[in-house]
């Protein structure tokens, strides 16, 4: 029964703590537990969804025929007034790009290359990666298909991110929502103290000079950092009311178009300089943060 208003407090309040408290490893950990709870809760759910939808067969032929969403398990997905991503084509091209925009992120973004860089050896990393591949292409089936099956009990959950948490808090036993719900917990604490500890890192390493300041004040101006960037998350989340599909999409587009090209150039090449790798993430951020201005304050279309 907490408020929206207390309830993101503590929130807040519990990540930066553990950001505080764990370090780089400690982020490790989080993440590894998240990864084993939400798969456990994903296939665990799956059989208590569908027999709330009346079983497989009912739930398929009710989904097949929804008025709301009509072919809604053809390929393309959604068509109609509902649908807000065009024809099937535009519908394939949108995939395709955000496949290729969060392969690009996979690729060089630096919370994967701090958690390969912790692995015992290259062999670990990459054995683990491909495990972890195989688990979530099929959790990923399961998943959306399950969220489909959904519609053929409530179609109209609204915002649409929230159906797996109203589907766990309705139709499955409450272990097993309980279980879903510390997935979703833990994978947003494992995000958000990651991305808090590599803003901070990223200012004491990086961008300040350790003989200069001194490792004391570099350890100080790290937790301020943490804090502040906290607060900003704070202020942002209580007067923007969430919508983490298009957020992903955003941040997704931001971080491939500022450190994919320099990364793979920096790779390929060892003539890279610095002064390349800054200009090339502002230039990737600064244009990414212009044209969604620009299609969001003066309502240009894109083809």
């Amino acid at each position: 029964d907490l408020s929206y208003q207390n309830a993101l407090i503590i929130v807040v309040l519990i990540y930066t703590s553990i950001t505080f408290l764990s370090g780089a490893k400690g982020v490790l950990w989080v993440d590894t537990v998240m990864f084993l709870i939400f798969t456990a809760a994903t296939f665990l759910a799956l059989p208590y969804i569908i027999k709330a939808a009346g079983g497989f067969t009912e739930a398929m032929m009710k989904i097949q025929t929804l008025p709301e969403k009509p072919n809604i398990l053809s390929w393309h997905g959604v068509t109609g007034e509902n649908n807000y991503l065009g024809k099937p084509l535009h519908i394939f091209f949108f995939t395709a790009i955000i496949g290729f925009v969060w392969g690009s992120v996979l690729a060089v973004s630096p919370w994967q290359a701090k958690s390969y860089l912790m692995a015992k050896s290259e062999h670990v990393a990459i054995r683990a990666a491909i495990l972890s591949t195989i688990v979530i292409a099929v959790m990923y089936l399961v998943v959306h298909f399950t969220m489909t099956i959904v519609n053929a009990i409530d179609p109209s959950i609204n915002p649409s991110e929230r159906v797996f948490i109203s589907s766990v808090v309705k139709y499955v036993p409450q272990a097993i929502g309980v279980v879903a719900i510390s997935g979703i917990f833990a994978a947003t604490l494992a995000t958000g103290s990651a991305f808090l500890q590599l803003i901070a890192n990223s200012i004491s390493n990086d961008l300040l000079d350790e003989e200069r300041i001194g490792r004391k004040n570099l350890l100080l101006v790290s937790r301020l950092t943490v804090i502040g960037v906290a607060l900003v998350g704070y202020f942002i989340t209580k007067y923007l009311p969430p919508s983490m599909f298009w957020i992903s999409i955003f941040a997704g587009t931001v971080f491939a178009a500022s450190w994919a090209p320099i990364a793979f150039a920096s790779v390929l090449s060892d003539k890279v300089p610095k002064a390349a790798a800054f200009w090339s993430i502002f230039a990737g951020f600064f244009v990414v943060l212009v044209t969604e201005i620009v299609v969001n304050q003066q309502g240009f279309e894109f083809p």
